[in-house]
């Protein structure tokens, strides 16, 4: 398993492969998913929950005032802690710090499809 402080460091093929291994890692015995297996899977399951994570996150004002002001563009352990307290307990067998890693490969903006504020 990964330790939750290595995932700021993951790229977004990276991470969804994470994603992908922790979801079907267990589901399919010993076979060992390949990591295309694995970031196929990350991404489709990431992709399968964008509706909650973008009402969790963006439904928020002040939460949304934060992320998407300029100064947060260089603050993303900051970023990722706040998606920690919004997401967690609303995934089983995902680390949200691996969520929340997928979310800034993703795009704060686009999840939210606002601009920065200036």
């Amino acid at each position: 398993m990964v330790d939750q402080r290595d995932f700021q460091n993951m790229n977004e093929k990276e991470i969804f492969t994470e994603i992908g291994r922790a979801l079907l890692g267990e589901t399919l015995g010993t076979t060992r998913l390949n990591d295309a297996e694995a970031e196929e899977a990350g991404r489709a399951w990431f992709k399968s929950v964008l509706p909650i994570i973008r009402e969790r996150v963006c439904g928020n004002e002040q939460i949304r005032k934060q992320l998407m002001s300029p100064e947060a563009q260089l603050r993303n352990a900051a970023v990722a802690v706040v998606l920690d307290t919004l997401l967690r307990g609303l995934f089983k067998d995902i680390q949200v710090a691996a969520i929340s890693q997928g979310v800034l490969c993703y795009g704060l903006h686009v999840l939210c499809g606002a601009e920065p504020s200036r």
